[in-house]
C-alpha cells in the first residue's frame, strides 16, 4: 500500500494544510505533480465566501456615504441607492471570484520571469501550481477580514484591515495609509512561500527567487501609494 500511496502524492486538502505546516515537502510534491485545479476552485470558493460575508456591512456603508451627497429627491435617492447598492454587491463578487485567478496569473509571470535568469527552466504549469498554493495565506486573510467587519460598524468599512495601517489614526487616507495596506503579515507570509515554491520548481536557492520577488513587491507599494494618493477624491 505504502509504495501506491507514494506514488499517487498528497491530495489536495493535504497539500493546502501542508503549504502552512511543511511547506518545502508540500512545494516537492506540487513540483512533482503539478496538478492544481482542485485547490484552486476552493481557494476562489473561500473568496467569494469572504465577499458573502460582508456584503450586508458593505452594502450599509455605500447607503451611509450616500448620504453625504448634494440632496436629492426621494425617489432619485432610491434610485441612486439600489444602483449604488447592486453594482457595489456584483463588483465585490465578480472580484472575489476573479481576483485569485488573476493574482495566480500575474505570480506564475514573475516567477517565469524570474526563471529566464535563475535555476533550470520550469515549465509554466507548474509555476501556476506553485502561484496557487502560495496564494492560501490571502484567503485566510480574506476570510479574517471578513469576519473583523461583520463585528464592526459599518462607517469603519474601510478602515478594517489586517495591514500595519491600523497603526494609523482612524480616518486617514493618506499617502502613509496606502502604503501600510500593502504591508500585511499575510501577504508576507505569501510571498514567502511563493519564493519557497518557486526555488522548488526551479531547483534553485530560495535568495535568488525571494529576493527579486520582494524587490518587485516594495516597488509595486510605493507605486500604489503614490499613485492612490494622486487619484484618491478629497486628499
Amino acid at each position: 500500500m505504502d509504495p501506491v500511496v507514494d506514488d499517487r502524492g498528497m491530495g489536495t486538502r493535504q497539500r493546502l494544510l501542508g503549504v502552512l505546516t511543511n511547506p518545502g515537502t508540500t512545494f516537492a510534491d506540487v513540483v512533482a505533480r503539478p496538478h492544481f485545479w482542485g485547490a484552486l476552485a476552493v481557494i476562489c470558493g473561500l473568496s467569494l465566501l469572504s465577499a458573502v460575508l460582508i456584503a450586508p456591512k458593505m452594502q450599509a456603508y455605500i447607503l451611509l456615504e450616500l448620504q453625504n451627497l448634494p440632496s436629492m429627491s426621494p425617489e432619485e435617492r432610491a434610485a441612486a441607492e439600489g444602483i449604488a447598492v447592486t453594482a457595489g454587491t456584483v463588483t465585490a463578487f465578480v472580484g472575489a471570484f476573479i481576483g485569485p485567478l488573476l493574482a495566480c496569473l500575474v505570480g506564475a509571470v514573475l516567477l517565469k520571469l524570474i526563471n529566464l535568469f535563475n535555476g533550470e527552466r520550469a515549465p509554466f504549469g507548474t509555476l501556476f501550481a506553485v502561484t496557487v498554493f502560495a496564494y492560501v495565506p490571502l484567503v485566510i486573510s480574506a476570510l479574517l477580514n471578513g469576519f473583523l467587519r461583520i463585528a464592526s460598524p459599518a462607517e469603519d468599512f474601510l478602515y478594517i484591515t489586517t495591514s500595519l495601517a491600523v497603526l494609523l489614526p482612524k480616518g486617514e487616507m493618506g499617502t502613509s495609509f496606502f502604503l501600510l495596506s500593502q504591508i500585511e503579515p499575510f501577504t508576507i507570509w505569501s510571498l514567502v512561500l511563493l519564493g519557497i515554491g518557486g526555488a522548488a520548481a526551479m531547483k534553485t536557492g530560495l535568495r535568488s527567487v525571494a529576493l527579486p520577488l520582494f524587490s518587485l513587491w516594495l516597488v509595486f507599494a510605493f507605486g500604489y501609494a503614490f499613485l492612490m494618493s494622486i487619484f484618491t477624491p478629497g486628499m
